[in-house]
């Protein structure tokens, strides 16, 4: 209940535009990688598998490690809540042209294609199929997607090929850094 609460007010102050990111120096790839080992013990214990692969080109960012790294935990989150059985999570990053591309993609159900914007919208949960029995006030993707635009990034989804969603992530990397 307070890990609900906490996010109500985050995405409430991050749609004010108030919330003021603690941004500091990191490696966007140790970050996706960090993330991904820590939530790979739950999806171990469930049966599944989490495959991560990232680039070795660094990746710097001057981004909220807390708030970016909490997106993350939530497409994860998501990547399990909505598979039945043992859940199979492709996780990458790269760089491209100046962003950071992370992408998870999942073997779930996948998102209509009517439906991948508004699973953006707070509060929005897609109301099809047996996703009802799933736990959640539909608050997850708004947040990423409010930590993504707080950062000069971007989210979108996408089909996977073979079934499930790809979320694809991107954040622009820091350019001072970068040069």
């Amino acid at each position: 209940m307070g890990r609900q609460v906490e996010r109500i007010l985050q995405v409430a102050s991050l749609q004010r535009g108030d919330l003021d990111l603690v941004r500091a120096q990191l490696d966007g790839h140790e970050l996706v990688g960090a993330v991904a080992k820590s939530f790979g013990l739950r999806v171990n214990s469930l049966g599944g598998r989490l495959v991560v692969d990232r680039t070795s080109s660094p990746a710097p960012l001057a981004a909220d490690e807390v708030h970016l790294g909490a997106a993350l935990d939530n497409l994860l989150e998501n990547a399990v809540k909505y598979v039945s059985g043992p859940p199979e999570i492709n996780v990458s990053s790269s760089v491209r042209g100046g962003t950071l591309v992370i992408r998870v993609a999942d073997r779930g159900p996948g998102v209509p294609r009517s439906d991948r914007e508004r699973v953006f919208e707070p509060y929005y949960r897609c109301p099809t199929g047996d996703r009802h029995d799933v736990k959640g006030h539909g608050l997850g993707l708004s947040y990423v997607r409010l930590v993504a635009r707080a950062h000069g990034g971007e989210v979108r989804l996408d089909e996977n090929p073979g079934g499930g969603t790809v979320v694809v992530l991107k954040i622009p990397l820091d350019r001072q850094e970068a040069s």
